[in-house]
């Protein structure tokens, strides 16, 4: 396979340099570091001193610490079978319940209190914050799902109850960059606009007036055309039902019939040739443009295009 999704590690270390240039920052890594890479994400974080990430399992932690990662970790959802582990790779487990609370200061492991802002996941609903008052909590952790004018009350509130116990606290995420000069846990915000992706073509197929392309017979050509079949299909993220776009050189080319598992066909002129690489965002489309064709949110696409 030749497709191309091409990083570029100097915007996303641009991204992150703009934000500590107003917060300190917990970067969010999970599940390999959105797609982006976890060994070159962590040579960003080690260079940058950034003293604290976050995981979504212990095995994300593990790997973290074999790559020289030194400073805290976080680790997010239910962790109470991972005791052992998180005792030996120093790892800050969340607590959402009292349960996890009991189990961890029994074992005298530091841990992490979430408050649930309203998003029904994970975190304290109706917090007591008298619970605050244990020398294992680490600090408290909140996340915000949607933005809203209740969202500065809300951090007001924390805030004030936090620093009555001396506990440190940080936010999540993007939504309120710029409301809270504490520190912010950063996933999307360290990764966007720093990717492009290519499709190359591998056959060009002279189709007649009439004649059917791809599966179903979907796309009929009503004159002759020239057909490039690339080698992305929906194995890397491009949707079955794709209506959009692919640039070469300042010309935009449609993509036509149903996306196969891995091909791609798209209606050209003789101005494209085998081996071309024919972009689906990047430089030419922008990326909001082929997130709308292609029926998909930018979180989706860090993972899902490949």
């Amino acid at each position: 396979m030749s497709n191309l999704k091409i990083i570029d590690y100097t915007i996303i270390e641009k991204n992150i340099k703009n934000i500590l240039s107003t917060n300190e920052i917990c970067l969010v890594v999970k599940n390999d570091a959105y797609g982006f890479g976890l060994e070159n994400i962590i040579n960003i974080i080690n260079k940058l001193s950034i003293n604290q990430i976050a995981v979504n399992d212990i095995n994300e932690a593990i790997e973290c610490r074999k790559l020289k990662y030194l400073n805290k970790i976080i680790l997010f959802g239910s962790n109470v079978r991972n005791i052992s582990d998180i005792k030996k790779y120093n790892v800050l487990p969340v607590a959402s319940s009292k349960y996890e609370m009991d189990i961890y200061t029994k074992n005298k492991i530091p841990f992490v209190v979430e408050i649930d802002t309203g998003m029904n996941r994970f975190g304290f609903k109706n917090i007591d914050y008298t619970i605050l008052d244990n020398n294992y909590i680490d600090s408290v952790i909140a996340h915000f799902y949607k933005k809203t004018a209740n969202n500065l009350n809300i951090i007001e509130i924390i805030n004030t109850e936090c620093a009555k116990y001396n506990k440190p606290v940080s936010y999540g995420g993007s939504l309120i960059f710029g409301d809270t000069d504490k520190r912010l846990r950063i996933g999307a915000m360290a990764y966007r606009a720093a990717t492009r992706f290519y499709g190359r073509v591998v056959l060009i197929k002279n189709v007649y007036k009439n004649e059917e392309v791809g599966y179903e017979g979907k796309f009929k050509v009503k004159n002759d055309a020239r057909i490039a079949v690339l080698d992305v299909g929906y194995c890397n993220g491009i949707r079955r039902g794709f209506k959009g776009y692919v640039a070469l050189n300042g010309r935009k080319y449609k993509t036509v019939g149903l996306v196969c598992m891995n091909h791609t066909f798209v209606l050209v002129d003789n101005n494209v040739f085998e081996n071309d690489l024919l972009e689906f965002y990047g430089e030419e489309i922008p990326l909001s443009e082929f997130l709308k064709n292609n029926m998909m949110s930018e979180y989706e696409s860090f993972l899902l295009i490949k």
